[in-house]
């Protein structure tokens, strides 16, 4: 019997569980990639004219679709017993579902045992905030999303 596995699905909630036990403020960053490259004959068929049906439109419409796929950053906080919460350090750990190797497990278990540890400091004076970057569309546009953000 096979079984469909969301694992990108069962990454996220173990870290949103672990976040939940160790009681740190935390959500879900979805954000958007840029669709797909330029595409020339967009220009001459309008949106329209693509969605007609013809074999020529249907493949100007898969080339021409600017849609935003989704990637989804989890983001951990925890709040400094001695601050104003004006101020945070941010440790930021890639990950990606897709192809999870052993490094990235290793690195998101060190992000998640280090943000722990931070999270009990009591002389702390700047927040934590520990984002694992969903790197399925590159480094830069996950941590640059939650940064714009």
């Amino acid at each position: 019997m096979h079984y469909l596995f969301d694992f990108d699905r069962a990454v996220r909630n173990f870290l949103v569980k672990k976040l939940f036990a160790i009681g740190a403020d935390f959500y879900l960053h979805p954000f958007s990639v840029p669709g797909s490259p330029f595409f020339p004959m967009c220009f001459f068929f309008s949106r329209s004219s693509l969605q007609r049906g013809s074999t020529e439109m249907t493949i100007g419409n898969s080339n021409c679709n600017n849609t935003k796929v989704l990637g989804v950053n989890v983001v951990g906080i925890a709040r400094a017993p001695r601050g104003e919460g004006n101020e945070a350090i941010a440790l930021v750990t890639p990950f990606n579902t897709r192809s999870l190797t052993d490094a990235d497990a290793f690195s998101l278990g060190l992000g998640l045992s280090l943000f722990h540890l931070l999270k009990k400091a009591q002389w702390l004076a700047k927040d934590i905030i520990w984002v694992a970057v969903d790197t399925e569309f590159g480094f830069h546009s996950g941590v640059s999303a939650w940064l714009r953000s």
